[in-house]
């Protein structure tokens, strides 16, 4: 189409020139417009693009409309769960990754990184939602009720479901576990009241709470009650219903006379599992009322320091804490067996001295491998390190023998030396230096080695330059700097023989790049080494 016309406009322009032709006017105008059509033509593609991106505009709106079902479909769990104190804990227990659960040793207590974690404020505590009620749901019907708890990132909670209960006033009997930190970034803890249909669950209302308003509460008296309003969630709310829908329960810190589990890390090794420990909970011997020995159905249970019995159902103080056994990972498995999906004892499982040895050789070549990726990482970064300063000490050397060259006044600031060398750069642009004159002093604007070498031993103590002084001056410009003007410094001295060095380390660069590209490589390749060793130790184990 663009061919035609542009040979139609051609023979039109001819005809409109051509002396004596019949309606040149008129083939003037039709070579015109066709012109302007040719002109338009590069913007042909215009409506293509305008398209595409309403596409994905639009794709993108559907996108976030549906973030739930985006986020179950990447995570598998329909909330994004992440927050900043995810974040800043993170970066601490990575940044402090070689100050691991070792360090307890050294400090006594807690490692170097729940030290870390601790001085951040975004240590967690837990504390205990027990005895919750809710009251005023706008509902004139018996249902199904139930509450999910989410606090932080951590996985939602969720109550027993109290069934073909009235609105009015709810009990649940659960006891929900929070892990609360007392930090401006901690996300509120969100408590949601759902009622049950034939296939759906509906929001019905809804609360959210300050952690560090709960850890206050907490801290106030054991068992402290609250009450807290809710917000309805619903749209058609019942007439007759004008309260306020409201939950109200008990929040406590844990103590350690609480929870028999609150020192049994202290049972857990650190690398070894051959050392690992299991912590059981016996039923006391007595109870304070000596309930329990006497009752013909014994003992249900036992839980949080309180005896359960299975009669009465009823609650009672124990006079004593819960008693417990510490014991050995082979011991706890020949005292529980293994059952299957029907309660039977039929699974075949090694020996847990053969899975101690597996998992301890497996833990010894991953800190073997991981000291040795450390140390080349290590050494790689050293040499780089030096490498650079060795590189701003030679610049800056080539600045200082173009400046003498150009009889300037030493000596010279850095910035001074730097103008001078740009000068002679841009006085020597697409000129070449064999034609110039042998007196010529833009023939020494590009010094070679032996002449930087030269001035690198011959300069006085006190012209050396100073290395990264240069680069840190580079990037302040002032007070819209990147580095403000009160830390840049002094840099680091050049010492005498740098320039010696540099020309010794030079020829291994392309070594040291060599080995900086495989360093990702050789670490993919010792973990399939440390795999492969302790798979095939594995197999020798079960076959045998």
């Amino acid at each position: 189409y663009v061919a035609t016309a542009s040979t139609a406009t051609t023979s039109h322009r001819k005809q409109c020139v051509t002396p004596g032709s019949v309606d040149s006017s008129c083939l003037c105008a039709v070579a015109a417009s066709l012109n302007t059509m040719l002109d338009l033509s590069s913007l042909s593609r215009l409506p293509t693009t305008l398209i595409l991106m309403v596409f994905f505009v639009i794709v993108l709106a559907i996108m976030w409309s549906r973030r739930h079902q985006v986020y179950f479909l990447i995570t598998g769990d329909d909330k994004f769960r992440f927050s900043q104190v995810d974040c800043v804990a993170f970066l601490l227990r990575n940044v402090c990754c070689l100050c691991g659960p070792w360090t307890s040793y050294i400090t006594g207590g807690k490692s170097l990184q729940d030290m870390c974690i601790g001085a951040a404020g975004i240590q967690a505590t837990t504390c205990r939602v027990r005895n919750i009620i809710v009251g005023d749901l706008p509902s004139d019907k018996p249902g199904d009720w139930y509450i999910s708890v989410e606090c932080s990132s951590y996985p939602t909670q969720h109550s027993s479901v109290e069934e073909n209960v009235m609105g009015k006033v709810i009990h649940f009997p659960d006891v929900l576990t929070l892990k609360l930190r007392s930090t401006n970034l901690e996300t509120p803890v969100v408590m949601t009241v759902y009622e049950m249909g034939v296939a759906l669950q509906t929001q019905i209302c809804s609360t959210k709470i300050s952690p560090e308003a709960l850890l206050d509460l907490a801290s106030k008296a054991d068992g402290h009650r609250v009450r807290f309003g809710m917000d309805i969630l619903v749209g058609d709310i019942p007439l007759g219903f004008p309260a306020k829908p409201w939950i109200s329960f008990e929040v406590v810190k844990l103590r350690e006379t609480d929870n028999f589990l609150t020192d049994v890390e202290k049972l857990q090794p650190n690398y070894f599992s051959s050392y690992a420990k299991v912590r059981v909970s016996e039923p006391p011997s007595r109870a304070a009322d000596g309930e329990g020995q006497d009752s013909p159905r014994g003992t249900a249970g036992v839980l949080g320091g309180f005896f359960i019995s299975e009669r009465s159902s009823t609650r009672t103080k124990l006079a004593q804490p819960t008693d417990f056994k510490d014991m050995d990972m082979g011991e706890f498995k020949k005292r529980f067996p293994l059952l299957d999906a029907s309660g039977r004892a039929g699974f075949h499982e090694l020996p847990d001295d053969e899975v101690s040895g597996i998992q301890d050789f497996y833990c010894c070549l991953t800190c073997a491998s991981h000291s040795c990726f450390f140390v080349y990482g290590l050494f790689l970064a050293m040499w780089g390190a030096f490498r650079g300063y060795l590189w701003s000490c030679w610049r800056q050397f080539k600045w200082i023998a173009v400046a003498q060259h150009q009889n300037r006044t030493m000596p010279m600031t850095t910035g001074e030396l730097r103008d001078t060398w740009n000068a002679c750069q841009a006085s020597i642009e697409g000129l070449s230096l064999r034609a110039m004159a042998s007196d010529d002093p833009r023939r020494h604007c590009l010094p070679d080695d032996e002449e930087v070498i030269h001035h690198c031993k011959e300069i006085p103590d006190l012209m050396r330059p100073r290395a990264f002084k240069a680069l840190v001056q580079d990037l302040h410009t002032g007070s819209g700097g990147i580095i403000p003007s009160n830390l840049v410094g002094r840099g680091l001295p050049c010492f005498a023989g740098c320039c010696a060095v540099r020309e010794m380390m030079q020829p291994f660069d392309l070594l040291f790049m060599f080995l900086l590209l495989i360093y990702p490589c050789t670490v993919c390749a010792g973990r399939s080494v440390v795999y492969k060793l302790v798979t095939q130790r594995a197999g020798k184990m079960e076959r045998s």
